[in-house]
């Protein structure tokens, strides 16, 4: 630690958070694991959080951002191809996700924007759908190739 109870990294919190809102979630925990710096200064001035599994939801890990205004769960729903021309695809809600999202999103007081979506099958997020029917068209969706 330098005299200013900095690790000595070159950036501010403010910049390290900055960065930290556009990095996975799994990433992020790993660089608080690794800085007490980035654990007690940066972890709280973090205003996005990009969940990508269930297991990420935990409410203890919650208490440790203070300012998270978006949070993006991408593990709540699945596509699965249903037929041989991949033009339809079966959305399987994930039940561990539906479980834990509730308290979890509670532990956010400044929180604005919470936005669900899933990944395809390679993996991919998928954001903004909701199909009453339960199936899914690519051609529904502007963009999606």
């Amino acid at each position: 630690n330098n005299d200013d109870g900095s690790d000595g990294n070159a950036l501010p919190p403010e910049v390290w958070a900055g960065v930290m809102d556009y990095l996975p979630f799994q990433t992020i925990l790993s660089y608080a694991a690794t800085s007490r710096s980035m654990l007690h200064h940066t972890m709280p001035l973090v205003k996005k959080l990009r969940i990508d599994n269930s297991s990420q939801i935990n409410l203890a890990v919650a208490s440790r951002f203070r300012d998270i205004r978006d949070i993006y769960i991408n593990s709540l729903m699945r596509l699965t191809v249903e037929d041989d021309d991949d033009e339809f695809k079966l959305i399987e809600v994930d039940f561990e996700t539906k479980i834990r999202v509730v308290p979890f999103l509670s532990r956010f007081s400044k929180l604005e924007r919470v936005i669900f979506g899933g990944k395809t099958v390679t993996g991919e997020d998928i954001e903004g759908f909701s199909p009453m029917d339960g199936y899914f068209c690519e051609e529904d969706i502007e963009g999606f190739s």
